[in-house]
């Protein structure tokens, strides 16, 4: 029964990989209340506040910020989404509405009134979060694996990926039906889509190895990224979208400067001193400065991305680590794992640990106060650099809007 729902054996080698530690019949202990105080699991850990999240009673598959960073939104395989406090780690809501079925998502919209959630019962459902009523339900041929709103038009779109022929589909929720269908992009199941800035591309990842950008206008793929050796099971943006981090089942996280298109000379800048497991997810700063993982061998790493090292790594989850994710000032890393749980970790003060001061001496990498907004940043081989990289990225949007003007160039179109 599962290999026909999941069509494909490599979703059924997805599968088994998920349970294949799993004793069967078993349940995870959960203590069903939040838990705002834990034990630290290293000296590392001991050094970051960390707030332990309880209530679901299955693997937690994903986790985001959602109302400018104050809440978290998880979703999990015991069929709810549910809404978390930043500051106190309460559950604020609990959604239930896929019949008990295995969710595989569950992301907020731009303004965090709405929620969209779906999973194995082949169906998407979007919520009210401040009422907990569902809006709507839309009906798929597959399994959902991840689906998200838009960003610039107050989320009035959504891009899901179904396990039918390896599908992605475009929503429109005023509408609440599906108002394009998107083959042949990949040649295996969907692992994760977004929309990228402007929300008329797609960013996709999959288990044939590849991360590629549909553009929806020109209807074909316009970027492709084939360098991993397993499933790409997550990808992420920088803010303005110049730099793209992917990880994947092979244990590398590779970095690419979309901007200049170096990569396809270079090859992708890829990360020392990874994981030991397969990696599930991965995270990028607003500035593309930072970067956190998650990977099945239960731990979390924090990098410097500008210069692809690792600077701690953080233990604690007893089981899979499943998803990350920053929020938009990096001062909060989420982590969701097969553990039943989420953690809550304060990165406030991490550039002030040993730890963090050490991996940084053994790798050459000095810190500098920005001359333009103050905060401290990392520098290895551009030493003469005199901004973070966050200002010098308003400056070179400065400069080429100024460029663009002086020539009469509509940038919108790009």
């Amino acid at each position: 029964r599962l290999s026909v729902q999941l069509q494909c054996s490599q979703k059924v080698m997805l599968t088994e990989l998920e349970e294949e530690t799993a004793e069967p019949g078993a349940e995870p202990e959960v203590n069903p209340q939040t838990q705002p105080e834990a034990q630290p699991d290293s000296e590392a850990d001991a050094q970051i506040q960390l707030t332990i999240l309880s209530g679901h009673t299955g693997s937690v598959r994903t986790c985001c910020f959602i109302r400018k960073d104050t809440c978290g939104l998880s979703a999990s395989w015991d069929g709810t989404a549910r809404l978390w406090d930043v500051g106190t780690g309460k559950e604020l809501r609990c959604l239930t509405g896929h019949a008990g079925a295995r969710l595989s998502c569950a992301r907020g919209d731009p303004d965090g009134g709405r929620a969209v959630s779906a999973g194995w019962d082949k169906a998407l459902s979007v919520w009210d979060l401040e009422t907990g009523a569902r809006l709507w339900r839309g009906e798929l041929g597959g399994i959902v694996s991840d689906a998200r709103f838009s960003g610039g038009d107050g989320g009035g779109q959504l891009v899901t990926a179904s396990d039918l022929d390896y599908n992605m589909q475009v929503w429109d929720t005023r509408t609440c039906s599906v108002v394009q269908l998107i083959r042949g992009v990949h040649r295996s199941t969907l692992t994760s889509c977004r929309f990228m800035l402007g929300d008329r591309r797609i960013l996709s990842t999959s288990l044939d190895f590849t991360c590629k950008v549909f553009d929806l206008r020109a209807m074909g793929v316009t970027l492709a990224f084939a360098d991993h050796k397993n499933a790409v099971s997550s990808a992420s943006l920088s803010a303005d979208e110049r730099c793209l981090a992917t990880c994947s089942w092979d244990k590398r996280i590779l970095m690419y400067d979309i901007s200049t298109g170096m990569y396809r000379s270079q090859g992708p800048k890829i990360f020392e001193e990874s994981h030991e497991g397969s990696i599930s997810s991965c995270c990028l700063s607003a500035d593309g400065a930072k970067l956190v993982s998650g990977s099945y061998d239960n731990s979390v790493m924090v990098w410097d991305a500008e210069n692809g090292i690792r600077e701690i790594r953080l233990q604690g989850h007893d089981d899979w680590v499943e998803d990350v994710s920053l929020s938009a000032d990096g001062a909060w890393m989420m982590s969701a794992s097969k553990d039943a749980t989420l953690r809550l970790w304060n990165m406030e003060r991490m550039d002030e640990m040993p730890a963090v001061a050490e991996s940084r001496a053994q790798h050459g990498v000095h810190m500098k106060a920005c001359d333009t907004c103050g905060k401290t940043f990392s520098l290895a081989g551009n030493l003469g650099a005199t901004q973070c990289v966050f200002c010098r990225i308003i400056d070179r949007s400065r400069q080429e809007t100024d460029i663009a003007e002086t020539i009469g160039l509509d940038l919108r179109i790009y």
